[in-house]
């Protein structure tokens, strides 16, 4: 039976007969059975984005959200549930449905609280996820890459695990695009990863003690790793990505006095841990940093915990 709605569904969009169509779908949404019917809306879904049917491509997704938002927390399609997200997420920033955008990731907000538990599915999904990311920034399209940034950001922020952390981090693509396109487009193009470092950074002191400095050790160590990385492959001075990285902070926070002073005292904390940790490297290049060192922001718990990684 959900066969021939499905067979019906496409046959008519292909004909030109929405109408007949659009009651085949509802009728996929009403009688398929759980097993079946996330493959199902999902392929009528494609289908009609494939015949360029975006009005109605929207549309479905709406008539078909309640289903979908109960399919999605059905612990037996939690793999099926994911691939299926992630094949509509490419669709719709691959067609730039940015209507549809709000929607979708409302979706793939109650997959991810629904499976938190499951580490290892949520990191297959999450690297996935920032492969098509890496692929939205490759076409230079900044709306889609922001939205799957975000959608990241967002889930990471609600975890409390230093190795997801971690592995997140070593999963962005960001290193990779500075070696394509230089490192100033790349900060331009992931420029959802500078809030994501200034949250990080609040909750070090938040954190609890035990964590606080593995935390900030951490960050400082993420960036202090792209700057040298970046560096080597544009053959430039760890101290001149230093200096881009300020340079586009600067711009970035042109009218919030406080983030600036935020990200000038991360860039600081990475440049002492960077000329502690690698002496032979910074020895001749942090001369040419002493004015992003001033004023000194590293003051109070931030001092001694760098303190205690150093």
């Amino acid at each position: 039976m959900v066969t021939e709605l499905i067979l019906e569904t496409c046959i008519a969009l292909r004909d030109g007969r929405e109408e007949n169509a659009c009651t085949a779908f509802s009728g996929i949404i009403a009688e398929a059975a759980d097993n079946e019917a996330l493959q199902a809306i999902s392929c009528c879904l494609l289908v009609a984005l494939r015949h360029r049917q975006r009005q109605l491509f929207a549309a479905w997704m709406q008539e078909s959200r309640p289903r979908l938002e109960q399919l999605l927390v059905n612990p037996q399609l939690e793999h099926q549930g994911g691939s299926v997200l992630l094949r509509l997420t490419f669709a719709v920033c691959d067609r730039r449905l940015s209507e549809v955008r709000p929607m979708l990731a409302l979706l793939v907000r109650r997959w991810l609280r629904t499976h938190a538990d499951d580490t290892a599915l949520l990191q297959e999904f999450m690297a996935e996820w920032l492969n098509l990311a890496a692929r939205m920034a490759r076409r230079r399209w900044r709306e889609e890459t922001a939205f799957l940034l975000r959608e990241v950001g967002r889930w990471l922020l609600k975890q409390d695990d230093l190795q997801l952390y971690f592995w997140s981090l070593q999963q962005l693509h960001f290193v990779v695009y500075a070696r394509w396109d230089g490192f100033d487009k790349a900060c331009r193009m992931y420029r959802e990863l500078t809030l994501l470092y200034r949250l990080l950074l609040r909750r070090v002191p938040k954190a609890q003690p035990a964590q606080q400095t593995a935390l900030l050790q951490l960050l400082v160590r993420h960036l202090r790793d792209v700057t040298a990385n970046v560096s080597r492959s544009a053959m430039l001075d760890d101290a001149d990505i230093f200096r881009q990285w300020y340079s586009f902070w600067w711009q970035l926070t042109a009218e919030d006095k406080n983030a600036r002073e935020e990200l000038l005292r991360l860039l600081q904390l990475v440049i002492t841990y960077w000329q502690q940790t690698m002496p032979k490297t910074s020895r001749k290049q942090i001369k040419l940093l002493k004015d992003l060192l001033q004023p000194n922001l590293i003051a109070g718990q931030y001092a001694l915990l760098l303190q205690k990684i150093i």
